[in-house]
């Protein structure tokens, strides 16, 4: 379980970025002892629809930081057919250590409806798409299980299915597009940090009415860091923003670094 939490945010002072960076330190004992730090990155809801400078300074923080692993939880595209072209051209200049992983959000449910079909798309992309199932990888830092939900709202989540392997041990991460998921699993599931995205962070923080305009399956988790008790849920506020209200007010766009550090 983990036993110690920071989040530590870093600005663009100038404004170049054109999002922030979140960094997010947290300790575990499910991570091999005196092991070299486990380094992931998160992105969420892209909502591809046009590449602007910003996305190529994105790639190359990504880079920078050479992770080890990079997620993807999800609405990486629009409505639009054409947004998987973009979505591909950005994904495939990412270069983690030791491979992409992603679970589908609501628009890749809508958009495709075999799963196999989605999977074998995203595969060209150089991306492992999880939907109902769980991937075990050996790092530096010790074994790492993750696993894909299919989304909450429009896919057929199955959490039996997605933990059937039943592996114990190691350090285990849960992608869920809708924060919902942390309701509804609970500590037998062994997981030490679900990582979704789905809410926006709000987007538009107007005061008092923001949380009103949440979607649904966002479980009363808007946005950042929660402590469940027995594991952590981290909510990405996305980087793109919804198709009829590109905007964001006081709720800036995102990339998340993990370091999980051995307790």
């Amino acid at each position: 379980m983990d036993t110690e939490r920071k989040a530590l945010r870093m600005r663009n002072g100038n404004g170049r970025l054109g999002f922030q960076v979140e960094d997010i330190t947290l300790r575990s004992r499910s991570l091999r002892p005196g092991a070299p730090p486990l380094r992931l990155a998160q992105l969420s809801d892209l909502h591809m629809r046009v590449f602007r400078k910003r996305h190529s300074r994105l790639v190359e923080v990504v880079n920078e930081r050479k992770p080890d692993l990079l997620f993807l939880t999800g609405d990486l595209v629009s409505r639009h057919p054409f947004t998987w072209e973009l979505a591909e051209n950005l994904i495939s200049q990412f270069d983690p250590r030791l491979g992409i992983f992603a679970c589908p959000g609501n628009h890749e449910a809508k958009s495709i409806r075999r799963p196999s079909a989605l999977k074998e798309l995203m595969a060209g992309w150089g991306v492992i798409l999880l939907i109902n199932e769980s991937h075990t990888i050996e790092t530096e830092s010790g074994t790492v299980r993750v696993s894909g939900l299919d989304d909450l709202a429009h896919g057929w989540p199955n959490f039996a299915e997605t933990f059937q392997d039943g592996a114990r041990g190691g350090y285990s991460i849960l992608l869920s597009h809708a924060p919902l998921a942390a309701r509804l699993i609970g500590e037998k599931a062994g997981v030490n940090l679900i990582l979704s995205g789905h809410t926006h962070g709000g987007q538009l923080r107007i005061p008092l009415l923001w949380p009103r305009m949440l979607p649904s399956c966002h479980g009363g988790y808007p946005a950042g860091l929660y402590d469940l008790g027995w594991g952590h849920l981290y909510v990405n506020r996305g980087f793109g923003g919804s198709i009829w209200m590109p905007l964001r007010f006081r709720c800036p766009a995102e990339v998340t670094f993990f370091e999980i550090r051995p307790a």
